[in-house]
């Protein structure tokens, strides 16, 4: 691959491999060969892979597009001792986690061009909802792309597959501090993973979910285009009635819009599949992640009618 004319490359980094091959010899032996690299989609087992790619990105200096994969393992508390400025003046956008984000930025790069700043927060791959280190991410990034001159399209594609945060420590903490939120302003489009599950206390399915999308959009104000999936579990959807379907997707809109009218955008889409919906860097085993124009052949994807579909 040596001077290779490759414009696009994605890689997912198997778990034999061990972080200092990674950093020693591979990833930096395929960014030198890669010299003309516009679009990098990289997933690796362990985060602690990440400063690997950081310190070597000035390899890259055509890239346009950089995606990671989420990763469960590790953690991210390495800093770099003596880093060098990176300019990458052809970085369009970047997709990845909340902290992956973070941390590529707390590197001294400078990205002028950068236009789209691609969030995913998936509860899978972090196993709990840490609002408080959020609230700092989001801080962070924005003080960061303000002292850079920059003003990125922030989106984030929120799920909830795994278990629901907890809505009332979230409620408490922001009571705390009620100010602590405009660092969420900055969230302009968000797609949003409601999960379908019989509430305590006999109470029906819909006004449930109608509170839990209203208090979620409170926290991002922001929003001016939004997506709503309501994700059923796979027994569900044998008992699936659609006109029931249409008709709760239709109450929810109404709801959400009469208490946010300035959302210029907005679809509810019923999802029947244990799937939910994902992208290449959350599709949590490698049967859902093809490299091939990053889709998946598992149905019900879902991309193509969410506001972040170019993730």
């Amino acid at each position: 691959m040596k001077s290779s004319l490759i414009t696009s490359f994605a890689l997912s980094i198997p778990d034999t491999i061990t972080k200092d091959v990674f950093h020693n010899s591979m990833f930096s032996q395929i960014a030198c060969s890669l010299p003309h690299l516009r679009e990098l989609s990289l997933g690796f087992p362990r985060r602690d892979f990440l400063p690997t790619v950081v310190e070597n990105l000035f390899l890259l200096p055509a890239l346009e597009k950089l995606t990671f994969g989420l990763s469960h393992y590790g953690n991210l508390h390495a800093r770099f001792p003596n880093p060098k400025p990176l300019r990458l003046s052809n970085l369009l956008s970047f997709t990845g986690s909340l902290d992956q984000a973070a941390f590529l930025f707390e590197y001294p790069i400078d990205c002028p061009n950068l236009r789209h700043l691609n969030i995913i927060l998936d509860i899978y791959y972090r196993g709990s909802f840490s609002h408080k280190t959020n609230i700092r991410a989001f801080s962070f990034l924005n003080e960061k792309f303000s002292k850079m001159k920059i003003s990125p399209c922030v989106s984030l594609c929120f799920s909830t597959w795994k278990e629901r945060p907890p809505l009332q420590q979230i409620a408490r903490v922001e009571s705390e501090d009620p100010d602590w939120t405009r660092h969420y302003l900055s969230v302009s489009r968000l797609t949003l993973d409601l999960l379908e599950s019989k509430p305590s206390g006999g109470e029906e399915t819909t006004p449930f979910l109608i509170r839990e999308a209203i208090f979620w959009i409170g926290l991002f104000r922001g929003v001016n285009e939004l997506t709503i999936f309501v994700c059923a579990p796979l027994p569900a959807w044998l008992d699936s009635d659609p006109s029931y379907d249409q008709h709760r997707a239709s109450t929810l809109s109404d709801a959400v819009m009469a208490q946010y009218p300035k959302i210029s955008s907005l679809k509810v889409v019923e999802l029947r599949s244990e799937y939910s919906h994902f992208h290449w860097s959350n599709a949590r085993d490698e049967y859902s992640r093809r490299v091939e124009g990053h889709t998946t052949t598992i149905p019900h994807k879902a991309n193509d009618i969410c506001v972040c579909s170019d993730f």
